[in-house]
C-alpha cells in the first residue's frame, strides 16, 4: 500500500483508541460514582464494545498498511482480536447475569472464572509470540512495549492502592488493569517504533 494511505490510517487508529479508553474511563467513574441511568449506562458499554471493535480493525489494517508482518506477528495479531472480542463478550454476558445468581454460590464462582479465562489467554498469546517470533528486531519491540505496559500498570496499581488504603480515592477494579495494560503496551510499541525511525 501507499504510504499516504498508511499515514491516513494511524490517525484512525489513535482515534479509536483514545475513545475507547475514553469511553472505558467514563463506564469507570459512573461504575464508581453511579452518575447515569438507564438506557445511558447501556449505551455507554455498547460505545466501549464499538470503539473496542473500531481499536482492533483499525490496528490490523495499520500493520498490513506498514508492511508484510512476520508469520508469527500476523499470527498472534489475530489471536489478539480474538481473545479480546472474547474478553468483551465474556464480561459483558457475565456483568449482564451476574445480578441472577447468588453471592457466595459455586455457580457465582464459575461464572467469574469463565469471565476470565479470556483475559489468561492473552497472557498465553503474548508468551507464544515471543517464542514464535525469529525477528529479532520484532522481538525486542514487543518486549520493550510490554515492560512499557507493565510500568504504567505497576505504577497505576501502586500509587491508587495506598491512596485507596489511605482513603483518598475510591476502590477501584482491578480487572481495569487488563485494558490499561494492552494501551499502555500499544502506546509504548508505536513509541519505540517512531523513536527508531
Amino acid at each position: 500500500m501507499t504510504s499516504d494511505i498508511a499515514a491516513f490510517r494511524i490517525p484512525q487508529t489513535w482515534f479509536w483508541t483514545v475513545a475507547c479508553f475514553a469511553a472505558m474511563a467514563a463506564m469507570m467513574v459512573d461504575a464508581n460514582l453511579d452518575l447515569l441511568d438507564q438506557p445511558w449506562r447501556s449505551l455507554l458499554k455498547v460505545m466501549v464494545l464499538v470503539f473496542a471493535a473500531g481499536t482492533l480493525v483499525s490496528g490490523h489494517r495499520q500493520a498490513e498498511a506498514e508492511g508484510p508482518p512476520s508469520r508469527a506477528l500476523d499470527v498472534f495479531n489475530t489471536r489478539v482480536m480474538v481473545w479480546v472480542g472474547a474478553c468483551l463478550f465474556t464480561f459483558a454476558v457475565g456483568a449482564a447475569i451476574s445480578h441472577r445468581v447468588p453471592l457466595g454460590t459455586p455457580e457465582r464462582w464459575l461464572l467469574g472464572l469463565v469471565t476470565s479465562i479470556p483475559a489468561l489467554a492473552l497472557i498465553w498469546t503474548t508468551a507464544r509470540y515471543l517464542a514464535d517470533e525469529t525477528d529479532e528486531y520484532l522481538r525486542q519491540l514487543a518486549m520493550m512495549s510490554a515492560l512499557i505496559g507493565l510500568a504504567v500498570v505497576l505504577a497505576i496499581a501502586s500509587v491508587w492502592g495506598v491512596l485507596e488504603a489511605l482513603g483518598l480515592v475510591p476502590h477501584f477494579s482491578t480487572w481495569w488493569l487488563i485494558p490499561i495494560f494492552g494501551f499502555a503496551n500499544g502506546a509504548g510499541r508505536a513509541w519505540l517504533k517512531a523513536r527508531s525511525r
